[in-house]
């Protein structure tokens, strides 16, 4: 039989929401993480908006199309001063080998800027909330701060282009060892904000019934 702290929860998070790739999820299904306690059930996973790719997505794009552009202008260069480097270009493999370096270059760039998009990630559960704070080809640094310790649930959209795609920072004020969380570029940060605050006051409740 559901308690009355089921019934407030599932008002909460009246069902699951959002994908693996997505920037938000309400209570995913097959999502654990390490260190996950028994019966510990995750509300909240969150990461930056997806819109703040935009810019290493549109540089990647770009650095795929430099050699083709700066090839053409490269050639029409030496055309012009008639200097022949006939015999460098026509080496063995100069071409290919030139591409492949610079192509793996750019997708260690591009892999590199996902997985850090990708891994940032800050999860709400139904005791604590978690920052984990990814380095590419790295490891991670994760921070935790229990819901009953946290006092204070701020959101800050500021600039243009957080407030016309829906995007901005939640700075969680706590009592514990960590006094302050600061949750990056999510979207839809008034959802947010209203669902931690409200999650915490529950469990404060809850705890004190």
């Amino acid at each position: 039989m559901a308690t009355e702290f089921d019934r407030k929860i599932s008002e909460i998070f009246p069902k699951s929401k959002g994908g693996t790739l997505s920037a938000m999820q309400v209570s995913p299904k097959s999502f654990k993480f390490g260190t996950q306690n028994k019966g510990e059930t995750v509300y909240l996973l969150t990461r930056a908006a997806a819109i703040t790719n935009f810019g290493w997505i549109v540089a990647t794009l770009l650095l795929v199309l430099l050699p083709f552009v700066t090839g053409s202008i490269i050639t029409g260069t030496l055309l012009f001063f008639r200097i022949d480097i006939t015999d460098i270009i026509t080496r063995p493999l100069f071409i290919p080998v030139t591409l492949f370096i610079y192509y793996l270059l750019v997708a260690t760039y591009a892999f590199s800027a996902f997985t850090k998009w990708y891994f940032n990630i800050y999860i709400v559960t139904s005791e604590r909330i978690l920052d984990y704070d990814y380095v590419p080809f790295g490891k991670y640094k994760i921070s935790e701060a229990s819901l009953k310790n946290i006092e204070d649930v701020t959101q800050r959209q500021i600039g243009v282009f957080p407030n016309i795609f829906n995007y901005g920072d939640i700075v969680i004020q706590t009592a514990g060892e960590r006094t302050q969380f600061h949750f990056e570029k999510t979207p839809n940060p008034s959802y947010l904000r209203d669902k931690i605050s409200d999650l915490a006051d529950i469990l404060k409740s809850n705890t004190n019934d």
